[in-house]
């Protein structure tokens, strides 16, 4: 065998061999220079004396970069912009009481000719009434359907803003001259929302855009418009009109949706995310997907998109219920399949409650592209939701269920789904939304059916129906889950009523598996290439031990330390009478403080002082009777809404 000369020849084990060898070596030395008393201090103590130091490098540290910090954009809405907008509320609230009060004379008032005329009022007095109208439109839980229904035709169909404006908008977020991003731009608004004007334009490189620029000041009226909403709200709750408290989460949730919808950069992150989640979808094969973002000419109020090619939703709605030949043969010609269509959007539905991190909650026909082979393109993502691992498994045991036709366990997954629940008599309400969704599944089971019985927009309808009949509350995430899949199903049904959902199910679910076992062999095949058990879970395990330790000593000093429940409960009969002797009280302190004025003021005038003349006058005058009478009402209300509450077991 040749002898080995050279670093250069040197294996790589021997070259590691050498260095740590070197180290130690050097390590050792410098212990023992350390140790020896090679020089003498001032009075002779070898322990005083240098040592040597490290030998520092030339080179300075460079500046600080540059960290942009996260500032959520905030609006403010003056108090003499919001008494404006409040004079506006005022007046379409006016015109729509004696619009009914007109019917109610005429014996024609009905749910329908409200909510058509609540619509009309809307569509009148347009600007950020339009958007606000469309987000009452996703709260079922709180308004009947008949307004939902009538709210959700509302069309963004507002006088665009000056393309100057715009212009302005697109440079400031890119920091570029206009005609440096775009070869070409439409300065014709494609669209003209509430909140934004959409124009098409293309990049230097010839890929077509759609750009979306915020309106100017929107964001300060929409703001002026909800503490508008919330100084009214105030008012009626002084007055016992509605139950004080009720509201206080629906408005925060509902200024928190529209907020979230007037930042785009927010929603650039939404439509990114739906889109590489689409990638990844365990599908047999890709049909869902978003227009790509162009993040570096995006910002707070500019949102630069893939520009969308094909069929509206709503055209090919229009195509198949109508049999337009026109929309039908374009139909034809992208190769797009009305029962293919509606199996994916049913796909789609359970894939974002069941799998992906995000989903479009407003899939309306104005927000869904159909591109060529029946391929979905989403646009638009300023309302989106997340589902967590809890709701996501909520979710799928209530379609497993479903697929067994288990009304009860449908009814428990939609209860739980709801929680925490206050503080009714759930076995009630249960049994309610029992016999409800009991009636709807026979009608979905049923082959017979009408298109609109097939979806499970009955379902939750009727669960909504109880939620207004026992006054509870419900959040906006919950909310906007069922909204959307009623959304889905009802465009599935649309467009191919013949469809049928549970085959679509299950086939779904077949796919869900497949992909599921392919994944556990690929994680198989990691864990056998690079161990079984990672460091990461071994300290789960210790952390797991650990944890169990401390609840076992927790549970020990828990059993050995004596309990003490004081429970204490306050019924309905207790709270009327602590608001009967709330309002007697501030009446007779309204009374005193009349008699004690009345008093020094006959004094002061030199007339007779007569107690109980003067009492008798004061309860008896009509300012008295009249504020008596107002207290009155107003304690009586809340006496009623106590009353109503359904007491827990």
């Amino acid at each position: 065998m040749p002898k080995r000369r050279g670093h250069e020849k040197q294996t790589a084990r021997e070259r590691d061999i050498s260095r740590i060898v070197r180290a130690a070596l050097e390590e050792y030395r410098e212990r023992r220079h350390a140790v020896t008393p090679t020089a003498l201090g001032a009075d002779g103590d070898p322990v005083i004396r240098p040592l040597p130091r490290r030998k520092r490098t030339a080179l300075a540290p460079g500046a600080a970069p540059d960290m942009p910090i996260f500032r959520r954009e905030r609006f403010e809405a003056s108090a003499l912009g919001t008494i404006r907008r409040l004079l506006v509320w005022l007046r379409l609230l006016t015109a729509f009481w004696l619009g009914g009060l007109a019917d109610r004379l005429r014996r024609r008032d009905t749910v329908e000719r409200r909510a058509e005329r609540l619509l009309a009022l809307i569509q009148r007095a347009g600007g950020s009434l339009v958007k606000l109208g469309q987000q009452l439109a996703v709260r079922v839980d709180r308004l009947p359907y008949e307004y939902c229904r009538e709210l959700s035709k509302l069309t963004d169909s507002v006088r665009p803003f000056p393309t100057e404006q715009a212009i302005e908008a697109i440079e400031r977020a890119t920091g570029q001259p206009l005609h440096e991003t775009f070869a070409v731009f439409d300065p014709t608004p494609i669209g003209a929302a509430s909140i934004a004007c959409v124009y098409q334009a293309v990049l230097s490189d010839g890929r077509k855009v759609a750009v979306k620029v915020r309106r100017p000041g929107v964001g300060e009226l929409f703001l002026a418009d909800c503490r508008a909403i919330r100084w009214l709200i105030f008012v009626m709750e002084s007055l016992s009109l509605i139950r004080a408290g009720n509201l206080d989460n629906f408005i925060s949730e509902f200024q928190d949706a529209i907020m979230e919808e007037l930042d785009f950069r927010m929603e650039a992150y939404h439509q990114a995310i739906f889109r590489r989640e689409a990638r990844k979808a365990p599908f047999d094969e890709e049909f869902v997907t978003a227009g790509e973002v162009y993040t570096g000419l995006c910002g707070r109020d500019v949102l630069v998109v893939e520009f969308a090619a094909g069929m509206w939703m709503w055209e090919i709605l229009a195509a198949v219920e109508q049999q337009e030949p026109i929309g039908l043969r374009r139909m034809r010609e992208l190769n797009i399949d009305p029962a293919k269509v509606a199996e994916r959007l049913i796909y789609v539905s359970m894939w974002g409650s069941l799998v992906s991190d995000i989903y479009h909650a407003d899939p309306h026909p104005a927000n869904i592209v159909v591109q060529r082979d029946s391929k979905l393109m989403f646009v638009d993502f300023g309302a989106c939701g997340s589902v967590d691992r809890i709701k996501k498994d909520l979710s799928l045991d209530l379609l497993y269920h479903q697929l067994n036709k288990d009304v009860a366990g449908m009814v428990q997954a939609m209860l739980a789904s709801m929680e925490p629940l206050p503080p009714i008599d759930v076995d009630q309400f249960a049994k309610e939304v029992e016999l409800e969704i009991a009636k709807n599944q026979r009608k979905v089971w049923s082959k017979q059916a009408e298109w609109h019985e097939k979806t499970s927009a009955s379902n939750w309808l009727a669960l909504f129906a109880l939620l207004q009949k026992y006054d509870l509350p419900s959040n906006l995430d919950t909310v906007r889950a069922f909204r959307a899949q009623m959304l889905y199903d009802t465009l599935a049904v649309r467009i191919h009523p013949e469809i049928d959902t549970h085959k679509v199910m299950r086939r779904f679910f077949r796919q869900i598996d497949r992909a599921s076992l392919r994944q556990a062999r690929k994680s198989l095949q990691r864990r056998l290439d690079r161990g079984l058990i990672t460091g990461a879970e071994v300290r789960a395990i210790r952390g797991m031990t650990g944890m169990l330790s401390r609840g076992m000593q927790s549970l020990r000093r828990m059993i050995d330390t004596p309990t003490y429940n004081y429970a204490a409960k306050i019924g309905k009969a207790v709270f009327t009478v602590l608001e009967l002797t709330r309002m007697l009280v501030i009446l007779g302190t309204a009374a005193g403080l009349a008699f004690v004025a009345d008093v020094i003021w006959r004094r002061e005038t030199g007339r007779p002082i007569v107690p109980d003349e003067i009492f008798l006058e004061i309860v008896t005058s009509r300012p008295y009777l009249l504020f008596a009478a107002v207290i009155v009402v107003i304690r009586l209300r809340r006496i009623r809404y106590r009353l109503r509450d359904h007491e827990t077991d």
